[in-house]
């Protein structure tokens, strides 16, 4: 332990200082080291992902279904997400297994296929957003307000049920179903690219042809 001199008296560093010290120097390391890790894991996802192309469906069957699928109601009041919250699966496993074990990364894709951002600017938002989690339940609140926050969006590409309740819902779900949500809304915008929906041509537009 240094001691340290002021005036004619000696201070001692208290033991609490230092422990605090090291806490805060442990804790910068280890925030650094998981960034590090998730941009190194985002730029193997950009560089492996396939180039999104508009209308790649090419099975009449199967596109008409899926516009079905976008288009589900007539009315306003009664329309709702393509895919319920509990099918990942639906279009197979990939947006499943991107959702569960990457959700931040596929957040980003998707809000790239939104024409929301682009992709590292989502990145971006996801490590700061999970850099609240050092926090505690703070950091679990506020990806879910930012979940929200896309999730409204979403509703307001597809002209779906928008009000307070959607809201409630919609905040519920990415609190205690956030990977699931995650999956949805994937679900939602590659079917939109799929069968070229107008919402997919503006983002289209947005990302790659300004």
């Amino acid at each position: 332990m240094v001691a340290l001199r002021r005036g004619t008296s000696l201070v001692v560093p208290k033991e609490s200082d230092n422990d605090f010290l090291r806490f805060y120097q442990e804790y910068l390391v280890t925030v650094c080291f998981l960034l590090c890790g998730f941009l190194m894991l985002a730029y193997v996802y950009w560089m492996c992902r396939p180039t999104p192309r508009l209308g790649w469906e090419t099975d009449d069957r199967i596109r008409s279904a899926k516009r079905r699928q976008i288009n589900c109601a007539d009315s306003l009041e009664d329309r709702g997400f393509a895919h319920g919250l509990c099918g990942c699966a639906d279009d197979g496993c990939g947006i499943c297994c991107a959702s569960f074990c990457c959700p931040a990364l596929r957040w980003a894709e998707t809000a790239r296929l939104a024409g929301w951002c682009s992709f590292w600017v989502a990145v971006g938002v996801m490590a700061v957003v999970h850099l609240g989690y050092f926090a505690g339940p703070l950091g679990l609140i506020l990806f879910a307000g930012v979940g929200t926050l896309g999730r409204q969006k979403a509703r307001t590409d597809f002209h779906l049920q928008i009000n307070g309740a959607t809201l409630v819902q919609d905040f519920l779900a990415y609190l205690f179903c956030p990977l699931c949500a995650v999956a949805q809304e994937a679900q939602q915008y590659e079917d939109a690219w799929a069968v070229r929906h107008q919402v997919a041509e503006v983002a289209h537009y947005r990302q790659f042809e300004k």
